[in-house]
């Protein structure tokens, strides 16, 4: 939750431990974790957690951990990505200069 922020109350509403980390109009409980540090939703930057500059590999990320699975990218939509497309195109480059170095 720090990261993606409070899940939609339709999911919260389902979650059989959700007495557990929300309190009764679902709100995420502030409670200390074992540390004695207690977790604000929406505080830290995904980038900075993957500890990455790469915009597109950070979106692409992004999408897949969206918390609803209708929003979240489908694998068809994945493969449509601007971040897997140019790692198809980096990997295809380097099979044909290995298949031309073997000839």
């Amino acid at each position: 939750m720090e990261v993606k922020g409070v899940p939609p109350r339709s999911m919260i509403v389902l979650a059989s431990r959700r007495k557990v980390f929300f309190d009764d109009d679902y709100r995420p409980l502030q409670n200390p974790n074992s540390k004695g540090r207690i977790r604000t939703p929406n505080t830290k930057k995904l980038s900075k957690m993957m500890k990455s500059d790469d915009d597109l590999f950070v979106d692409f990320i992004d999408q897949c951990l969206e918390w609803k699975v209708e929003k979240r990218l489908t694998p068809e939509e994945a493969f449509q990505h601007p971040w897997i497309k140019a790692g198809i195109i980096e990997l295809k480059q380097k099979i044909d200069q290995q298949q031309q170095m073997n000839q």
